[in-house]
């Protein structure tokens, strides 16, 4: 453990050191994401619309990063926009991995409270490598993580309404969450026809149903006050996507970036080198198995909410047509999980899949910094949700 945790720290330092360094310099270029949510962030502190014309940008990455999210998400980085751009880079990258601490704690107190708290330092060093990048590029899925790993803590401790409010976060990326959202909405109708009777009280609702009505609380009211800001913003939001900034962009070098790609095609292309159709004949039929193996054990998990929440989220960003490095944090969850059975079958004896599991994530991580190739980062959505699918609940002993 006294190795362990002298590695950890060393890699945690060393990566901390990396996240402030590459987010100043990522973002010298007026037309990186952060750069744009930043330049929204001061329209409305301005009097202004974050759903402005389209303006094509100049710099390394061509193209149009246009505000395509609904108008709260810009709340999360008006504290930001009144600092100069540099002041503003170094503090969101010490905001973030504060949130990401906190994330960890949470994950660790639900999915790990039996592990020592000296556990913490080897986790936040493992939640940094999948989040790094997140916090490099200015996006919200850090902040996501820290309101999911927040729900499920207050889930398990019993107040459910409440863990209901940070769910809204749900909603800030659709793509990476969709059947995470679906999963949930079917599960809290299964809780309410099973639960028998008429004319509940607040007191005999169950579980799930008290936190959809915290989830509903939270965005109606995050709403309405976006709605005292920008009365119209809705069908301003409508007219704000364009194909160019769905499909793909130009990157520094003059390539073309196509952003309408699933994970594991993309990983296979990798690998492989093929082209379609044989990209197609492969990946759909291996995410139909992933998404129906999946919906099996959603249901196992049907009465443990954590644990749905995490396999649900690492399901949607294996299979989802749409997303990037920045958008893994969510799968810190499905992680935790993943660490907790390794545990239970290390203290059960069951050496050969406590092994199997940790040699995974291990060479999962291992293999990303060996090679300079930026893609092996998307073996992660892949290869996390087959481990987590490998979890299921502990059967009961019977005498």
């Amino acid at each position: 453990m006294a190795v362990l945790l002298v590695v950890s720290a060393v890699l945690t330092i060393f990566q901390i050191i990396l996240v402030f360094n590459l987010t100043a310099r990522f973002n010298s270029d007026p037309a990186t994401d952060f750069n744009i949510f930043l330049k929204f962030a001061r329209q409305v502190l301005d009097g202004q619309s974050p759903y402005q014309p389209y303006q094509p940008l100049q710099g390394p990455f061509q193209g149009e990063l246009r505000f395509i999210y609904l108008y709260w998400v810009i709340f999360f980085y008006l504290p930001f926009a009144r600092f100069s751009t540099e002041t503003a880079l170094n503090v969101w990258a010490a905001v973030n991995l504060l949130l990401l601490f906190g994330a960890v704690w949470a994950g660790w107190r639900v999915f790990l409270a039996n592990w020592r708290i000296t556990w913490l330092l080897p986790l936040y060093c493992l939640a940094l490598a999948v989040c790094s990048n997140a916090i490099m590029n200015g996006h919200t899925t850090v902040i996501m993580l820290f309101a999911l790993t927040a729900s499920a803590y207050l889930y398990r401790q019993g107040k459910f309404f409440a863990a209901g409010l940070p769910a809204l976060v749900l909603l800030i990326k659709p793509q990476i969450t969709f059947i995470a959202g679906a999963a949930l909405l079917a599960l809290v109708v299964y809780q309410a026809a099973r639960t028998k009777g008429s004319g509940w009280k607040y007191g005999e609702w169950p579980p799930l149903l008290k936190w959809l009505a915290g989830a509903i609380t939270g965005t109606l009211a995050v709403t309405a006050i976006s709605l005292m800001l920008e009365p119209d913003w809705p069908f301003r939001l409508a007219g704000a996507f364009n194909a160019q900034q769905i499909n793909g962009q130009i990157q520094a070098d003059g390539t073309y970036l196509e952003f309408y790609k699933s994970i594991f095609p993309s990983w296979l292309e990798f690998l492989t080198g093929w082209q379609q159709p044989w990209l197609a004949l492969v990946s759909v039929p291996v995410m139909a198995w992933l998404v129906a193996w999946g919906a099996w054990r959603l249901w196992q998990w049907r009465d443990n909410y954590p644990v749905f929440l995490g396999v649900a989220v690492a399901l949607t960003l294996a299979v989802t047509a749409y997303s990037h490095i920045y958008d893994f944090p969510p799968l810190v969850l499905a992680i935790f999980i993943i660490l907790s059975q390794v545990g239970r079958d290390w203290r059960a004896g069951r050496i050969r899949p406590a092994l199997l599991r940790a040699g995974a994530l291990v060479l999962l991580f291992a293999v990303q910094p060996i090679s300079p190739d930026y893609r092996w980062f998307y073996s992660q959505p892949f290869i996390i949700t087959i481990l987590v699918l490998t979890v299921s609940p502990e059967k009961p002993e019977t005498s």
